[in-house]
């Protein structure tokens, strides 16, 4: 009979559930960038590094705003990377999401930090990135600079560690539109395009087919059944 009450009275208990953590405080948002500020003043370049990366655990607007001001400067780039990888620890949040995608065109042009930008874009995966990537890719495929196809793989590689229709859409958009856009003055541009979106797509769907017109049907007959996240309905 004492046991019998024991589980009686452990059933009747509300359930537990983890509580949010707080919200950072505008002095969490202080200390966490005077920490940086006061690093780089000592010069120590793995304090500086620590610092950001520190900075990464306070998703408050103030450090948000800070850790782009010091992706997008002239500091060098394993500061800059730093910064992308502290804005993509702040999983869920819209500011920082915003604060990455604001960066992407203006990456692009220095390699290392792009990847950073793409790899922290990659962690946060917030589905905010995918037009941002999108309406990067499309830009530059069209163009056909052979300067491009490193920023415009690791684009594509962005949106595949999102699962999402509209990432499967979104690399199936660029693909049509490489594959359309007229002549290809540089050798292989559009079979190396190809073959991004050819791997962005078996990530996303576990597939394995070819070229854009098999992906393009079978999308076309698949999509109605699956979910938003790609899984099978």
């Amino acid at each position: 009979m004492k046991q019998a009450t024991v589980l009686l009275v452990l059933f009747c208990l509300p359930p537990a559930f983890a509580e949010d953590p707080p919200k950072p405080t505008d002095a969490d948002a202080k200390s966490k960038i005077d920490a940086i500020s006061e690093a780089v003043k000592v010069g120590d370049a793995a304090a500086i590094k620590e610092a950001i990366k520190s900075a990464g655990d306070c998703p408050h607007l103030k450090v948000i705003v800070a850790l782009q001001g010091i992706l997008l400067s002239g500091n060098p780039d394993d500061w800059r990377v730093a910064a992308a990888a502290a804005l993509g620890r702040m999983k869920d949040n819209g500011d920082a999401a915003d604060a990455l995608n604001a960066t992407i065109p203006k990456t692009a042009s220095n390699i290392q930090v792009f990847r950073g930008v793409c790899s922290a874009i990659q962690e946060q995966g917030h589905r905010s990135s995918i037009a941002a990537l999108l309406a990067f890719a499309r830009g530059r495929v069209s163009k056909h600079e052979k300067e491009d196809l490193d920023a415009i793989d690791a684009a594509i590689d962005a949106m595949a560690a999102i699962s999402s229709k509209s990432s499967a859409e979104a690399v199936l958009d660029i693909w049509h539109k490489c594959k359309f856009s007229g002549r290809d003055p540089h050798q292989n541009f559009k079979e190396k395009v190809a073959q991004s979106c050819r791997a962005a797509m078996r990530r996303l769907t576990g597939e394995k087919l070819g070229d854009f017109a098999e992906w393009d049907d079978w999308w076309e007959h698949e999509k109605g059944k699956l979910n938003d996240d790609l899984s099978r309905k």
